[in-house]
């Protein structure tokens, strides 16, 4: 609810309650397959918060929902670049070859270009 709400503040603050060995819970999943860094990844004002969920939970960034959406798949769907580059920087340091098409390509073989580029019409 903290990302949803674009509270940086509130969200940081939850991230602190969970104790490191807990982690894992961070990556838990809504009915749709979302995680909390996709729902940060849909708004500008959550970079802060993606930022601290990164650091803490690193797997969020593979992660995807039941569309086959990763979380920059989710920011270039919701128009929002300066998320986007945040992630796309954080893919960049840890994707290469064939792991990066997991990024860039959705299950149902749309590409991250398509989405951005039905943004543009």
């Amino acid at each position: 609810m903290a990302t949803i709400l674009k509270r940086n503040d509130l969200a940081s603050e939850l991230l602190d309650m969970v104790p490191r060995y807990d982690s894992h819970k961070l990556t838990w999943q809504n009915s749709g397959g979302d995680t909390i860094l996709h729902e940060a990844a849909k708004s500008n004002k959550t970079a802060e918060a993606a930022t601290a969920m990164l650091a803490r939970a690193p797997m969020l960034l593979s992660m995807t929902n039941r569309h086959g959406d990763t979380t920059l798949f989710t920011a270039a769907s919701s128009g929002k670049t300066k998320i986007f580059k945040l992630l796309h920087g954080e893919v960049c340091k840890t994707a290469q070859g064939p792991d990066l098409k997991t990024f860039l390509e959705r299950d149902s073989k749309s590409t991250i270009l398509h989405k951005a580029g039905l943004l543009m019409r």
